[in-house]
């Protein structure tokens, strides 16, 4: 062999070797295994062809460019709950045997499993998770109702001087409200037949919506001076029969008429309010949590989030939040300060709901509320009462 064909196979022989060892290098990853004595991981690598398992946190090497196969197995008592790629949740990958194929692995990772139960007195709580829907029971005799009187009003008025009116009325965030419409014969100062007005508020009283009232008048009234207000009070209609309502209540007033004075207090006001009308009145709402776990490394905790159905349609979604969970005393959650997205743009609000005491059944993988307290607080209007009349609708 000629020098320069020994030189040649020689850095043949170099470069072979150099990507040898390249192709050979190692590859280490982190396996973190939570609680102690939960579970163990069974590991196998195609580069080298070797298998094993860890029963504790520990490190698996391997070539890099193999393949890594991961089974993720829980001790009697436990069970698999969340197994993280770095920060990222890939419990959802997993086949029905708890089961990963990695690869081909050319960076090192961290694996965090964790695993929950009681496994005999060692571990964790099994945490309830998923997503929990209540409804207000319309039917409920216990519970206070929200009560959400917008719609359009348009009728004959009560009164010796019959009068055609059509209004919109229009409840904010803390129960106010306010109306824009026309009263036949009826104008303002300004003579435009267009009127507005803030009327007063729903508040809770006695666990009962009740309407306060307050509102002040100048303008004309069959072309003659008038000027005046009235206030007063009762609860907003509760029961419909024959599909009639009845706004009842008292309320004093006082003004003039084409300069003679007027008053009259603490008297009965009552009023009946048509089919159409009574369906604007409106109770149903709903919220609906969700109680996932959010992965932090190898560990997770409860994160519940939760949106609230208003009567008026309207949805508030609450930012999600560390939930914590007793076996004992189950979940207390408050949901405050939220955010209206159907407003555009989207607005802040303060609608409020606090659940306390939320316990939990479970059968298979499925939790199932049992029981609870429940607080709320939205339209000016609030309530509490127990869980299981939720449960029950």
């Amino acid at each position: 062999m000629s020098t320069t064909s020994l030189k040649n196979t020689v850095v043949a022989l170099l470069l072979c070797g150099c990507i040898s060892s390249i192709q050979a290098a190692t590859i280490t990853w982190k396996v973190l295994i939570g609680p102690k004595n939960a579970g163990t991981v069974a590991w196998q690598t195609s580069s080298p062809s070797a298998s094993g398992s860890l029963s504790a946190s520990g490190k698996i090497t391997f070539n890099a460019g193999a393949f890594v196969d991961l089974t993720f197995n829980a001790n009697p008592g436990f069970t698999l709950t969340l197994v993280t790629k770095n920060a990222d949740n890939i419990t959802a990958s997993l086949d029905s045997k708890h089961h990963f194929r990695f690869g081909p692995v050319d960076s090192p990772h961290t694996i965090g499993v964790l695993f929950s139960g009681s496994g005999g007195g060692t571990g964790s709580v099994d945490v309830p998770t998923g997503a929990f829907g209540f409804a207000f029971p319309s039917s409920s005799s216990t519970l206070a109702p929200v009560f959400d009187i917008s719609g359009n009003y348009s009728g004959v008025t009560p009164t010796a001087t019959k009068r055609n009116y059509n209004f919109d009325v229009a409840m904010d965030e803390f129960g106010k409200v306010s109306t824009m419409g026309t009263l036949t014969g009826v104008t303002n100062a300004d003579g435009s037949s267009l009127l507005s007005a803030d009327i007063g508020a729903i508040k809770t009283v006695d666990n009962k919506p009740t309407n306060f009232f307050k509102t002040k008048f100048k303008g004309t009234a069959d072309g003659k001076p008038v000027a005046g207000s009235a206030d007063g009070s009762g609860p907003v209609p509760t029961t419909v029969t024959n599909g009639v309502a009845v706004v009842a209540g008292t309320g004093s007033y006082k003004g003039t008429l084409d300069g003679v004075k007027y008053a009259n207090d603490n008297v009965p006001v009552q009023a009946p309010l048509s089919v159409v009308q009574t369906k604007n009145l409106s109770k149903a709402w709903n919220i609906q949590i969700s109680i996932l776990n959010e992965a932090t490394g190898s560990k997770s905790k409860p994160v519940a989030s939760a949106q609230l159905t208003l009567p008026s349609g309207d949805v508030i979604s609450f930012a999600k939040k560390t939930a914590k969970y007793s076996s004992t005393k189950g979940y207390s959650l408050s949901f405050k300060s939220g955010t209206n997205i159907s407003r555009s743009p989207a607005a802040k609000d303060k609608s409020s709901v606090q659940i306390t005491g939320m316990t939990f059944s479970k059968s298979g993988t499925t939790w199932t509320v049992t029981g609870g307290t429940i607080t709320y607080k939205f339209l000016g209007q609030n309530g509490s009462g127990n869980l299981n009349e939720f449960l029950k609708n």
